[in-house]
């Protein structure tokens, strides 16, 4: 039996499972307080989990570990801002320096989701910047 690139294509397409669009991960993206696509609704209140640069989870135990990663994330940029908001105005307060004793610790701990590579550390700076924290 002759396959075509055609219906090697739709078979490829139909076994691929985007977990991350499967209608359990936008429930658990919702009772998490995040949009149906992952991110957070305010960005003041940190990034989504989509929007951390993790790996695409490949299971419903991924997506748990996801959020649980965010959620531990964004409360270290809290501590991070609430660090930087505690410097003496005088002396100039650098994000990245923050970043370094308080966020990146826990994504170290989280690495196994791709939340201690660089694309963390990048949206994270964003982050901060957008924030209106300098970055080092």
């Amino acid at each position: 039996m002759r396959i075509t690139k055609k219906q090697l294509r739709k078979l490829i397409r139909e076994s691929f499972h985007d977990v991350a669009k499967d209608p359990e991960t936008i429930a658990k993206f919702q009772k998490n307080g995040y949009t149906d696509d992952g991110r957070t609704k305010n960005k003041q209140d940190g990034l989504g989990p989509l929007e951390w640069g993790m790996y695409t989870p490949q299971s419903q135990e991924e997506v748990d570990n996801m959020i649980e990663a965010t959620i531990q994330m964004n409360q270290a940029l809290e501590l991070a801002v609430d660090a930087l908001m505690a410097t003496n105005p005088e002396v100039p307060a650098y994000a990245e320096n923050a970043y370094y004793d308080h966020v990146q610790p826990v994504q170290s701990t989280w690495s196994k989701t791709g939340a201690a590579d660089t694309e963390g550390r990048e949206h994270a700076a964003d982050w901060f910047e957008g924030q209106g924290w300098e970055w080092n």
